[in-house]
């Protein structure tokens, strides 16, 4: 059986809501934190004044959102699930160095901002999952300002999707932090997803 990513809109996004709020980053992995410094460094290098103006498309529970904020962006992050954005909002008190606007959105539609309005956006394991990717990056590339930078960051197919099911979910949670039944079905349902079409895995080429 293949699971269709692009046509329950409703179940995904009540099931992200529930994610974001009880599994996600309940125990950042070293990998995501030197990731999101990367992505800041880049940016910053990319700078040419103080307060530049940052996307962050798909922000989930604000890891990036809050980094960039650290280092003086002034950042709108989106999230098309309420509780990923619940979230990200219990985090917003860390990023004092610039200012943050978080806000409910799909990749999927028409962003609601005006034409060449930011100087960067960051889009961050989430291209894998939209409906049309396509369209999400014309969208973004709409967006950002002329001679503007787009940062996409994929990670390909992991390792776990060998292992059998269960022994996928039981590292899941290891690395994650997360406990009980609860915990488990929701990380079972999203590795079953990943597993059976929810998520394009692409190469380097």
């Amino acid at each position: 059986m293949r699971f269709d990513y692009t046509t329950a809109v409703p179940l995904r996004r009540l099931f992200w809501s529930i994610y974001g709020r009880h599994v996600y980053d309940r125990r950042p992995a070293a990998r995501s934190r030197a990731t999101i410094e990367r992505v800041v460094d880049l940016l910053q290098a990319r700078t040419s004044r103080a307060g530049e103006r940052v996307l962050d498309a798909g922000c989930g529970t604000g890891e990036y959102t809050v980094g960039l904020a650290r280092a003086g962006f002034q950042v709108t992050g989106i999230d098309y699930a309420a509780g990923m954005l619940t979230r990200a909002r219990s985090k917003l008190a860390t990023a004092t160095a610039g200012s943050v606007s978080l806000r409910m959105a799909s990749l999927d539609r028409p962003l609601p901002f005006g034409d060449a309005g930011f100087d960067h956006a960051i889009l961050v394991s989430v291209l894998q999952a939209v409906a049309a990717p396509p369209f999400t990056l014309r969208e973004l590339w709409r967006v950002l300002r002329p001679g503007g930078t787009l940062v996409v960051v994929h990670y390909p197919r992991p390792l776990l999707h060998d292992l059998p099911l269960l022994d996928e979910v039981r590292a899941r949670l290891s690395n994650s932090g997360a406990r009980g039944p609860f915990a488990f079905a929701m990380v079972a349902a999203k590795s079953w997803a990943e597993r059976t079409g929810g998520t394009r895995y692409w190469t380097v080429e």
